[in-house]
């Protein structure tokens, strides 16, 4: 059997790692291929946009590609396989940095380093795992997957996963190139931004990013500690706040009990992914946040930029709040907030692959996806249950209600399981 997996990130490298292991250990598994264009967690070296490599990771490094090591008794000796074999303390032992790392109080990795951890994991996975440094640019189902790059066709695939976050949300009407940012590429543009911020005196210099969330407050975070010129910076998000996340037992624990999981009925977990895992900043980059006066929080929608009379860029925020309580404030309409430069952090598109699929799969997926509960299709596995769509595209990305885990780093060794257990031949 053989498993496409697009995109080289944490999720293609921990069903690298649990496939070899049980290749290891005996077990029959498929053939892992990965597609990736760059290289094996490019989007974490700082070279590829989504971080300049020196922010830390917010889990905890033993929240590693095996995590959480948990006993599979249809595979019973491959947990062990994996925490000697690709865990975190494997690879810093296999690369002489483990007493380093623990002398240093066992501290999150930065981006890049994480990054090289990959790469060593699947490097390492030499049973099972084929790297294609290819880009992906359509798939197709007639009997099995085939999976279509620039340069060549690979075919015979009985299933495919689909990992990344895909490219930024469309900019806002009105969005100047020369000074309107993305959360993706804004960490590359030090060269453009900082002779900006420079041009214009302290007490005049404004930087506004659109969005409370990871991608939000990261961008922040790299303004604040990059060495870019002090400036007021101004949070616009329709949350009440920045919301905070951190590391406690019970809520952690969610993303390691699986069975606890599947108990919950479908509105609490909804209500645990909203937040644990969507628009919430992690502890140590809100912290960091705190411990400057810079930063500033303005509740609303972006809607569009406008050129101001004064040939200002101007976001337009809707401050209007909806049905008002007795005795509380009007609406506040709109407003027009002007900036120097502008990050927009709404989001990306993990909705990118659609634009793989030919029709008429495309068609169903989005006639899927047009219903609010349209992620109650998915299976186990994190792939479209539909008697119109082919078998096994694993979506992880959406697949937060089967797992909490699936959009994130907190249990990969699970997510890889899940996904890799429909091939257990």
């Amino acid at each position: 059997m053989r498993l496409a997996v697009v995109g080289g990130g944490p999720k293609a490298a921990a069903i690298a790692a649990l496939a070899e292991c049980r290749s290891l250990e005996g077990y029959r598994t498929p053939e892992i291929v990965i597609f990736e264009p760059n290289e094996i967690g490019a989007s974490w070296t700082g070279r590829y946009g989504f971080t300049d490599g020196e922010q830390r990771l917010c889990t905890l490094a033993e929240r590693d590609l095996g995590f959480p090591y948990a006993f599979d008794p249809w595979h019973p000796r491959v947990s062990g396989a994996l925490l000697n074999q690709f865990s975190w303390q494997a690879y810093l032992t296999d690369t002489w940095g483990y007493g380093d790392w623990l002398d240093r109080g066992r501290r999150p990795p930065r981006h890049q380093d994480y990054a090289k951890y990959l790469k060593w994991a699947v490097d390492r996975a030499v049973r099972t795992t084929i790297q294609i440094r290819e880009q992906v640019v359509s798939l197709a189902y007639k009997g099995d997957w085939s999976v279509r790059t620039r340069a060549s066709v690979h075919g015979g695939f009985d299933g495919v996963v689909i990992t990344g976050s895909g490219p930024p949300l469309p900019p806002l009407l009105g969005a100047d190139p020369a000074f309107v940012f993305n959360a993706f590429d804004v960490f590359m543009q030090e060269r453009l931004l900082r002779p900006l911020l420079e041009s214009i005196p302290f007490e005049d210099r404004k930087v506004v990013v659109i969005g409370s969330g990871g991608a939000g407050a990261a961008s922040v975070d790299w303004l604040l500690r990059s060495g870019m010129p002090r400036s007021q910076i101004l949070i616009v998000s329709t949350g009440a706040t920045v919301f905070t996340r951190s590391h406690a037992y019970f809520e952690n624990r969610l993303f390691s009990d699986f069975d606890g999981w599947n108990e919950l009925p479908i509105r609490a977990r909804r209500q645990a992914l909203d937040r644990l895992t969507q628009g919430v900043v992690w502890a140590p980059v809100a912290e960091r946040l705190a411990e400057t006066d810079l930063v500033g929080y303005l509740h609303g929608a972006a809607k569009k930029f406008e050129l101001l009379p004064t040939h200002e860029l101007a976001l337009i925020v809707d401050r209007d709040p909806g049905p008002a309580l007795p005795g509380s404030a009007p609406p506040l309409g709109s407003v027009s907030v002007p900036a120097t430069i502008f990050i927009d952090a709404r989001g990306f598109w993990f909705g990118w692959f659609v634009q793989l699929l030919p029709q008429p799969e495309r068609g169903v997926l989005q006639q899927l996806r047009s219903d609010p509960g349209w992620d109650m299709s998915l299976d186990s596995g994190f792939a479209i249950d539909h008697p119109m769509f082919p078998p096994n595209l694993h979506i992880p990305a959406f697949g937060g209600l089967v797992h909490p885990a699936s959009t994130n780093l907190m249990a990969l060794g699970e997510v890889a399981k899940m996904i890799l257990d429909r091939y257990d031949v």
